[in-house]
């Protein structure tokens, strides 16, 4: 079922209901990993260097979005 201008929320399955609440959570997500990336590059644009532990992490999480 399609969400029309003027149809409520209580008209829609279960699964449009869930799926929309998805989709809002993964822009949501995707807002706050855009805003972490801005503030990575101005820190790294800086020349502000990172250590090894902070590297590591940040390894470790271009691992998990090469995995997604």
């Amino acid at each position: 079922m399609v969400h029309t201008t003027g149809e409520s929320l209580l008209v829609q399955s279960a699964c449009e209901v869930v799926d929309a609440k998805g989709q809002k959570e993964t822009a949501h997500t995707l807002r706050e990993l855009w805003k972490s990336t801005a503030a990575l590059r101005t820190v790294l644009d800086r020349n502000k260097s990172i250590n090894v532990l902070e590297l590591l992490l940040l390894e470790n999480h271009f691992h998990v979005l090469q995995m997604t």
